[in-house]
């Protein structure tokens, strides 16, 4: 393992640092990999005079690595400045004794490595270079004449097989590489997306230095107090505590490294954001994925979401954990403290109460709930509506109501606390999200022994997978939503049948109880 006496050597060598991904991501890799114990030394040809020259880099890293620049090294193709390229490599490498040489690109990659071949049969075998080579892409196709690609796939051949990893910045690289043109064995390759330092442009916002701040706190905190695990919850802690407990297993040592785990509550992965971020949190989350030991989801949906259509981590890795609560409280709820809910919240007596309770946000789709709202009170005089919570949209879903014709027969009563008050002078919870995680105010109405009636959306059909405990509508659908709870209103036989199912089963399948029970047998079988 790397430490601050016996940093590992690293050689890393790339053709040229011409504007482009690759030269970011040498640049990138040999100062950041400093602090993870690695001490680089890298080489580079010259820029063409057409090409743009980011060797710029190497002044604004934030550890700026040791460099040589190679005048004989050039893109062009040219036997006598190669091969004073290659001897002068060689000779560097004698010098510098590195442990792992990485090129990158296809120049690089071959000059590289024939000087890493030489200083290998010359160093000993206990002072032997591991050889890596980075396809960023490839020449071998609509580069060259049909003579000249021939050849380089068959010199590219013989140099995957003196090369112990090659890396692939993508899965269609690796499999053109080792289908089309036969170059490596798949067991050698690794794929390793390309990957940037986009706090620069997150910093548009404070937040991005307040990550990169609470990252390092984590890190200090980590080494402090030594953890066996590491278990983040929810996108952001779970970012900047990955990265900062990957920080500190590169510095503990094999034996204290701590296993990580993560939770997915639900994700931010559709209706928050535009494109570009959605897709850049994919790629993150997937990156992290990749270095996490068991990944939580709290229903079965969240978790075939991820997999089948994000892609992010494999299936093997999940666990399906559903949350857990304290619902005695709720659960003891009965007749006479409905009677005394109600008169609290000043319900008329006779009336049918349908709540929603979150944050007045555009992913839980409020508006939805007043559309609902309008039809039913056009069918039940005596319906009375409640949204608990409060949010941006406040305003906006107020003069809603207004428009809508239904301002006197819905009450927005902002964050309470009190919730056993509000579930207890409630008949029918309507949750109309357009995506939920586990959604936990169903779950508290229900063991509070509510109807539910919900959008079909995220963890909802785990929370109600019959039409005995709850309905659901597919989102957005006002009018289906409308009609579950016009029938509910007319029925109050089979609201409160439907009420006492739902209790009983969210009692019995989100108690917490049963969520110490898991994580405990979770935590146990990852250590053992």
């Amino acid at each position: 393992m790397p430490s601050a006496l016996a940093p590992i050597r690293v050689v890393r060598f790339v053709t040229r640092l011409n504007i482009g991904g690759p030269s970011i991501q040498v640049v990138e890799l040999a100062s950041r990999l400093s602090a993870r114990g690695f001490e680089t030394l890298l080489i580079h040809g010259e820029v063409g005079p057409q090409e743009g020259d980011m060797s710029y880099l190497l002044e604004c890293a934030a550890s700026p690595p040791r460099t040589k620049q190679l005048a004989a090294l050039k893109r062009p193709i040219s036997p006598a400045s190669d091969a004073r390229a290659a001897w002068k490599v060689y000779r560097l490498l004698c010098e510098f004794k590195p442990a792992i040489v990485h090129t990158h690109m296809a120049k690089a990659g071959a000059v590289g490595r024939l000087a890493a071949l030489a200083y290998n049969n010359t160093a000993g075998r206990r002072a032997r270079a591991r050889l890596v080579h980075t396809y960023h892409g490839h020449v071998l196709e609509g580069y060259f004449g049909l003579a000249k690609t021939r050849l380089f796939i068959a010199a590219e051949r013989r140099l995957a097989g003196v090369t112990d990893r090659i890396v692939a910045v993508s899965q269609r690289i690796r499999d053109e590489l080792v289908q089309e043109y036969r170059i490596g064995r798949h067991e050698q390759y690794r794929v390793v997306p390309l990957g940037f330092d986009l706090d620069a442009l997150a910093a548009i916002e404070d937040e991005a230095r307040g990550d990169a701040r609470a990252a390092w706190k984590v890190y200090r905190l980590l080494c402090e107090f030594k953890p066996a695990i590491v278990h983040t919850h929810m996108a952001k802690a779970g970012a900047v505590g990955r990265l900062a407990a990957l920080a500190y297993n590169n510095t503990a040592g094999r034996r204290a490294r701590a296993r990580l785990v993560h939770t997915y509550h639900g994700h931010v992965l559709e209706g928050y954001f535009g494109l570009a971020k959605t897709r850049l949190f994919i790629a993150a989350e997937r990156r992290l994925a990749g270095v996490t030991d068991r990944i939580v989801a709290v229903s079965q949906r969240i978790r075939d979401e991820l997999v089948q259509e994000y892609r992010i981590g494999r299936h093997e890795q999940y666990r399906v954990v559903p949350l857990g609560f304290d619902l005695d409280a709720l659960a003891a709820i009965e007749d006479e403290a409905r009677a005394v809910a109600r008169a609290a919240l000043d319900i008329p007596p006779g009336a049918t109460v349908v709540t929603t309770v979150g944050r007045l946000t555009a992913i839980k789709e409020q508006r939805l709930f007043l559309e609902v709202a309008q039809r039913v009170a056009r069918l039940h005089a005596s319906t009375v509506f409640l949204i608990v919570g409060d949010g941006e949209l406040r305003e906006a879903l107020e003069a809603a109501a207004v428009s809508l014709g239904i301002a006197d027969r819905v009450r927005f009563l902002g964050w309470r606390r009190d919730l056993e008050t509000v579930y207890g002078a409630t008949d029918i919870f309507l949750l109309t999200s357009r995506n939920e995680g586990t959604p936990v105010a169903l779950i508290e109405s229900l063991a509070a022994g509510c109807v539910g009636v919900s959008t079909d959306v995220g963890g909802v059909a785990d929370v109600m997978p019959t039409s005995d405990v709850g309905l659901m509508a597919p989102p957005g659908d006002a009018g289906q939503l409308a009609d579950h709870v016009s029938r509910l209103v007319a029925e109050p036989g089979r609201r409160r049948a439907m009420g006492e199912a739902g209790r009983q089963r969210v009692v019995a399948q989100y108690g917490i109880n049963r969520l110490v029970t898991d994580i405990d047998g979770l935590y146990r079988d990852l250590l053992a």
